[in-house]
């Protein structure tokens, strides 16, 4: 039998091989034989008929590659076996058929049966594929003895997207057109580059490599093109850094001649501070042992002690008058850990439970109420509120406490500080200080690059000597800040302040511990409705955020920082590029953070999040190719596009696409988990481009009942429970839409002649209007006053409730630039 090879996918696949001696898949020549039905990783089947089925589907698929096939688009045969069999299986299993072999059907055979293989099962799915490539393939590495293998994670046997092909040839265009610019004959360029590698010593894969040219940062090309560089270790990723460097040339020390701090925490110091030559010699210290995070030398901890006995002191005499109940306490820390902290991953939830509870280092006072004052965002439980009546000083009390506690907090900083101080920016935030916000984020963020959070242990010449735990720590706090940082910047139109090429950090991975939490998320849409579960991945929600914001990073820096790129050829490159990038990043997302609009209930919020966020990134790529104008002038800001050159054009529709997709994602989140109430505040500036883009760009909704317009108003409106800005975002929004429609009717005044065009397309670009009924100038959002109770007459004042007045003066200041 050795013309049958046999394949069994990592995961479960090896598992159920090695403990019940079965393959998953076998291939006889050109024919691939498997079956599908639970989670390739986890084993786990969903109860649910649909999702079970989806999922089946989803492993025949993983399958097939891994056998060394194309997945569905080659099967011929399918058998199904299912309990029961009925109307909504049945259903199922045609509208995968449809998704998944759109070209082409399959004979099918479907058997109704009394029991599967395991309790659990509902359907098991048996197909047969034809891969006359793949045979001839392995029959050449046969008879080359080579070992031939196909893996979905190295190769995933699907064709280029003709839009990446059509990118490609264009840059390949325009490089050719450089060369010919300096008066270079491309052919015998590129001979001379091909005999100078060929020259050169050979790589390590037996492969030749095009040296990078001079004075190119490993991160980006000459045109500032981002380049993703991902780490060979599995579940990690490497800064926008060459992941194959040298070791980092500084330490991290607690030792007195390096650290004057002496207060036991580590510091990050370089080659140019001259203090490298102080440290102590490895062999002397070579006995303390591998968790020694703790000086040894008496006078240090001796300071140390004293460090610690001052500041519960200090604590004490702020927190002697507070007293949460343990009730509240556990329903507050459940809203922070399940709607917050996922996409702000700032804090370790099973670190901080257990410290919270032990008295460990990794919770404290500050890091306590910091997460309480932002989890009471999220509850309407008045005991949380200074003013029953007023919403925006839920966490107030919290609040207080951490601002005193922040000042002492200072004088000894912890990792602990750095997660309060991220926490608070976003409270402060939440409250209308954005000034207050902007300072305390970058204070976390200049904490973070001192203990050299931007640098992995083990990337230094000496490690140091931290424990595996708190290394996983700092990776995770590190690209928090760093997302967190590109969100920021992006809602206020600020430079970034942690750039990649900054650091090199590996990505969080999941604690095998807390492996069952970070699975299953539990979320509570509201207080009156009950607990439902989620499975989900926090390595891959996480992974996949990192990602989109290093390409959002190099979007910042390019369009809007104050030294952009002015060149148009520069420009249109990067444009080209980085669409090239963001489509890339979407299309290989992992199956978990997709949004199949056959299952969106299976996703996490966040992921919706996530979505949003992309579509926002689309936006914000796309916008500075629009016409000019200034975006406050309502007689630019509906012109027709088809007037404006190709450039101009294809920017309108696509950022048209990406308001829609916004709306379209807002309309499910709604469905799904009842409001945005307790949904991050990154979704404030998603749903802001999307209201923009429909005021400025006029597009017919193409029969479509939906109103984007309204859709953004409606989201704006339900943020504002946990948030003011988006109250304030949306008092502005309409005042500039009131703006719009009163240019609209000078000029209908103007030009008499215009009444009697029809129109099919309102000043959103969403509503069919006509020029008599002008004046309903909100559409059907403000038609319904109960929607929106505070926009009538309403106080939309707030208070800045015990800020600092140092904090309100700086707020001054900056809304003075």
């Amino acid at each position: 039998m050795s013309h049958l090879q046999y394949f069994a996918y990592k995961g479960q696949g090896e598992e159920k091989r090695v403990k019940f001696s079965y393959a998953q898949a076998v291939r006889v020549g050109d024919r691939i034989e498997c079956a599908g039905g639970w989670d390739p990783e986890t084993g786990v089947f969903y109860k649910e008929i649909n999702a079970q089925i989806d999922q089946a589907f989803a492993n025949v698929d993983l399958n097939l590659k891994d056998a060394g096939g194309k997945g569905w688009s080659q099967v011929f045969r399918v058998n199904s076996y299912h309990v029961p069999i009925n109307d909504e299986a049945l259903a199922a299993m045609v509208r995968n058929f449809k998704k998944y072999m759109p070209d082409h059907q399959p004979i099918w055979t479907c058997v109704g049966v009394t029991r599967l293989g395991e309790d659990d099962m509902r359907v098991e799915i048996e197909v047969s594929a034809h891969d006359p490539e793949g045979a001839e393939n392995r029959t050449k590495c046969s008879n080359r003895k080579v070992l031939c293998e196909y893996t979905s994670e190295a190769d995933k046997r699907r064709p280029t997207p003709k839009a990446h092909v059509l990118m490609l040839e264009d840059r390949i265009n325009l490089l050719e057109r450089a060369l010919e610019f300096h008066s270079l004959d491309v052919e015998q360029s590129v001979a001379q580059v091909l005999k100078s590698v060929t020259e050169g010593e050979p790589s390590h894969t037996g492969s030749s490599r095009l040296p990078p040219s001079e004075n190119q940062s490993p991160s980006t090309s000459s045109t500032g093109v981002f380049i993703r560089v991902e780490s060979d270790e599995p579940g990690t990723f490497a800064s926008s850094s060459s992941n194959r460097r040298k070791e980092v040339e500084g330490t991290l020390t607690v030792e007195a001649s390096l650290n004057f701090d002496q207060d036991g925490e580590f510091r990050y110091f370089g080659a140019s501070s001259g203090r490298l030559q102080f440290q102590t010699d490895p062999v002397e210290t070579s006995g303390t042992g591998a968790n020694s995070s703790i000086p040894k030398s008496i006078e240090q901890s001796v300071v140390v002690d004293g460090v610690s006995i001052r500041r519960n002191q200090l604590i004490k005499s702020v927190m002697k008058d507070t007293q949460v109940s343990t009730e509240l306490k556990n329903h507050l820390f459940d809203l922070y850990f399940a709607w917050e902290q996922p996409w702000c991953w700032v804090v370790n939830e099973r670190l901080f439970r257990e410290s919270e509870k032990d008295g460990g280092r990794f919770c404290n006072p500050l890091l306590l109420n910091s997460i309480l004052a932002i989890a009471s965002r999220f509850t309407d439980r008045i005991e949380v509120r200074a003013a029953s009546s007023d919403s925006n000083t839920a966490g107030s009390l919290f609040f207080d406490n951490a601002q005193v506690l922040l000042h002492y907090d200072l004088k000894w900083p912890t990792i602990t500080t750095i997660q309060s101080l991220s926490i608070m920016g976003t409270m402060y935030v939440a409250v209308g200080a954005d000034a207050a916000g902007w300072l305390h984020q970058g204070m976390a963020n200049r904490l973070a690059i001192d203990m050299g959070l931007n640098l992995d242990p083990t990337s230094m010449q000496r490690a140091a000597t931290i424990s595996e735990e708190e290394i996983e720590l700092r990776r995770q706090v590190y690209w928090a800040l760093y997302c967190h940082d590109k969100l920021f910047a992006s809602y206020t139109g600020r430079i970034c302040t942690m750039l990649s090429f900054q650091g090199v950090v590996s990505l969080p991975k999941v604690d095998p511990s807390c492996q069952g939490r970070e699975d299953t998320w539990s979320f509570q849409t509201d207080d009156r409705f009950p607990l439902f579960t989620i499975r989900t991945s926090f390595t891959s929600l996480q992974y996949s955020i990192v990602t989109l914001c290093q390409i959002l990073e190099q979007i910042l820096l390019k369009l809007y920082a104050p030294q952009p790129l002015e060149q148009t050829s520069e420009r249109s490159a990067f444009l080209l590029s980085c669409e090239a990038e963001l489509d890339s990043w979407h299309s290989n997302l992992p199956s978990e953070m997709r949004l199949e609009s056959s299952v969106p209930a299976m996703r996490a919020p966040q992921v919706f999040t996530l979505h949003m966020t992309y579509h926002t990134a689309v936006i914000l790529l796309h916008k500075p190719f629009l016409s000019e104008g200034r975006p406050n002038d309502s007689s630019k800001m509906s012109s027709d596009p088809s007037t404006t050159d190709p450039t101009a054009t294809n920017a309108s529709s696509v950022c048209c696409q990406a308001a829609e997709g916004i709306c379209d994602l807002a309309e499910k989140y709604r469905q799904i988990f009842g409001s945005f109430r307790r949904c991050p505040l990154t979704a404030t500036h998603c749903t802001l481009m999307a209201a923009l883009i429909s005021l400025q760009i006029p597009r017919s909704s193409k029969g479509s009942e939906k109103a984007p317009f309204d859709m953004c108003a409606n989201v704006l409106r339900e943020l504002s429970d946990s948030w003011l800005p988006p109250k304030r975002l949306l008092e502005s929004l309409l005042v500039l839409r009131t703006k719009k429609f009163e240019a609209m009717e000078s000029s209908i005044i103007a030009e008499p002649s215009s009444l009697n065009i029809s129109s099919s397309q309102g000043p959103d670009g969403f509503h069919e209007t006509s020029p008599d009924i002008t004046m309903n100038h909100w559409g059907s959002f403000l038609g319904d006053s109960s929607a929106m109770p505070f926009l009538v007459g309403d106080d939309l004042t707030f208070s800045t409730y015990t800020l600092p007045e140092d904090y309100s003066m700086y707020e001054d200041y900056g809304q003075g630039f």
